[in-house]
């Protein structure tokens, strides 16, 4: 009902990472992506400072790093799962902007929010129409 495969359960309840409990919005996306490019854009000064030498490896892994980071901002959304440490060296900027939770409390406050009644009327009506038989069995 969560949407989020066993593995990913045992991730979440064994602090290995945090998922989105709560509804987010394209204006807050938007904050951290600001706050995300910013940060990247002091990175690059300070590698243009401290090494000249090995500028092009550096930029070239920071790149790669901020369009990661980008796109895991991009996919943020209530059941969203990131590891640990990104939580804790990005996204803990912005717990007043999205509210991320790991551990057995974060998948209880999910269930809680869960509406019994309408999920099993969507997913008897979204039954109907699915032709494989590994999404029947799920």
């Amino acid at each position: 009902m969560l949407g989020l495969s066993a593995n990913e359960i045992d991730k979440i309840l064994s602090f290995v990472k945090y998922v989105v409990v709560g509804k987010t919005d394209a204006d807050f996306k938007k904050k951290i992506m600001a706050k995300v490019k910013e940060d990247y854009d002091n990175k690059l000064k300070e590698l243009d400072e401290l090494y000249k030498s090995e500028l092009a490896e550096n930029k070239d892994c920071l790149e790669k790093e901020f369009n990661r980071i980008k796109s895991i901002v991009s996919d943020l959304e209530v059941g969203s799962t990131i590891f640990e440490n990104d939580f804790r060296n990005i996204f803990s900027k912005f717990t007043h902007l999205i509210n991320l939770q790991s551990g057995p409390e974060s998948l209880l406050r999910m269930l809680q929010n869960i509406n019994v009644e309408d999920e099993i009327k969507k997913k008897i009506k979204e039954f109907a129409t699915i032709k494989s038989e590994d999404q029947k069995k799920k």
